[in-house]
């Protein structure tokens, strides 16, 4: 019963080296499962020398994109074993993360469980996502309780059950999908320290809109409510994504000391007076 992280990665040897550099750092040997997608020539002397270390996995395989090569790496592992997703630029932050993680999620009654996450924006600027407690499926599928799936810890044999991510139907949003669907088998184990750092700027990003579509559809589906497709969705969803992205450009300018650092608190207290 292991505790595995599993590296997604296709062409981007700088990703997987930052990566691999932080588990190395690991006070706890780590056991460690690259998928890559059958990248080119470039990536080869850097799949070949993590391959030879022992302790670690390397596929190179085609597939049908990061959720795709996520299953793959679930039919790779045993059931009873957690899993730790870590796409290619993500990293641990402390030494310790692997062995902190190891010994929180080690019961035999473990399922799934997260914690916060530290986003690096592509400006080099580190934004932390905490994860608020306590935890619900409501607090979760609204967007009170964000979490990460670089930050979440899954009993294999649990996804497995779930058929896995739907990246069919979810293309920018499987993750989020699965861990509804999990909320809805048991509560997840939750623990107060970030232990990641984990890239912006990946596909959910690029494709903002679609993604919070997505994300809203399979909302629907797990809390069993009827408003896809409708006219009021869109306008709710169109609201959330001009939000969020409203809510990074002013954090850029905070940084930059055009607006007040404290902008969001200030915010708060003039929406409560």
């Amino acid at each position: 019963m292991s505790l595995v992280v599993v590296t997604v990665v296709k062409d981007d040897v700088a990703g997987l080296a930052f990566t691999c550099a932080s588990l190395d750092r690991q006070t706890l040997p780590v056991t460690h499962l690259i998928v890559d997608g059958a990248s080119g020539a470039s990536m080869r002397p850097l799949l070949d020398e993590r391959a030879a270390l022992e302790g670690t996995t390397v596929v190179s395989e085609r597939d049908h994109g990061i959720f795709d090569a996520m299953n793959r790496a679930l039919a790779l592992v045993q059931p009873d074993d957690r899993v730790w997703f870590l796409n290619a630029g993500d990293a641990l932050i402390h030494d310790d993360d692997f062995a902190y993680v190891d010994a929180a999620t080690a019961g035999d009654d473990f399922t799934w469980g997260f914690g916060p996450a530290r986003v690096i924006e592509r400006d080099g600027s580190v934004r932390e996502v905490q994860a608020q407690a306590p935890y619900t499926p409501h607090n979760h599928a609204y967007g009170l309780t964000p979490i990460c799936h670089q930050a979440t810890v899954v009993r294999a044999q649990l996804l497995l059950q779930l058929g896995g991510f739907d990246f069919a139907h979810y293309p920018l949003a499987a993750d989020y999908r699965t861990l509804l669907q999990l909320a809805r088998i048991a509560p997840p184990m939750q623990w107060d320290r970030p232990v990641v750092d984990y890239r912006a700027g990946g596909l959910s990003d690029r494709w903002l809109l679609r993604a919070h579509w997505q994300q809203h559809r399979a909302r629907c589906e797990q809390l069993d409510t009827s408003t896809v497709g409708t006219a009021r969705s869109l306008v709710r969803v169109t609201h959330m994504t001009a939000r969020i992205t409203t809510g990074r450009a002013i954090e850029r300018l905070a940084r930059t000391g055009i607006v007040p650092a404290d902008w969001r608190r200030r915010r708060a207290s003039a929406r409560r007076g």
